[in-house]
C-alpha cells in the first residue's frame, strides 16, 4: 500500500516538475525563514520571495498563488514594495518587515523595495509558468 501511494507522488510530481520544486521549495523557505530572530543574509539590505515562479495548468490561466515576502535592512528604514512599479505596500520605518497575500501575477516582472528617497534596495525576479507549452500557429520548417 505504501509503496502505491510513494509512487503514486513520484509519478504526480514527475507530470508537475515545475509545481513540485515550488511547493517543496516554498514549504522550505517558509520553515527556514519562519525565525525571526535570525537575520535573513549578512547583507546590508536582503530581500527573499516566496514564489518567485507561478505555476498555471494553461498559458491562459489566471495566477492564483498568495506571495510572501521578507526584508530586513541593517538599519530602520520607511521601505514600499512595488510589482512592477505598482505600490504593494508601505511600512513605518524599521529594520525588517514581511507581506503575505496575492498579486496580479505578471508572466514576467519584478518585485522592488525603495528606501525613503525612492531609490531601489533590492529587487527579484516573478514569474508565471504553465504545465501545458504555447503552441506554435505554423510550422517549425518548411521544404520551401
Amino acid at each position: 500500500m505504501f509503496t502505491r501511494y510513494f509512487w503514486g507522488w513520484v509519478i504526480v510530481f514527475e507530470r508537475l516538475k515545475i509545481a513540485g520544486g515550488v511547493l517543496l521549495l516554498g514549504l522550505f523557505a517558509s520553515t527556514v525563514l519562519a525565525n525571526e530572530d535570525e537575520p535573513l543574509c549578512d547583507n546590508p539590505f536582503c530581500l527573499r520571495i516566496v514564489p518567485t515562479v507561478c505555476v498555471t495548468q494553461t498559458p491562459k490561466d489566471k495566477c492564483e498563488q498568495e506571495l510572501t515576502l521578507w526584508w530586513q535592512a541593517e538599519r530602520q528604514i520607511q521601505a514600499c514594495a512595488y510589482v512592477n512599479n505598482r505600490l504593494l505596500q508601505c511600512w513605518q520605518p524599521q529594520s525588517r518587515a514581511q507581506w503575505q497575500g496575492e498579486i496580479d501575477w505578471p508572466s514576467e516582472g519584478t518585485i522592488s523595495i525603495t528606501d525613503e528617497s525612492g531609490a531601489i534596495v533590492a529587487e527579484a525576479f516573478i514569474s508565471v509558468q504553465s504545465l501545458q507549452p504555447r503552441r506554435r500557429l505554423g510550422s517549425p520548417w518548411s521544404v520551401f
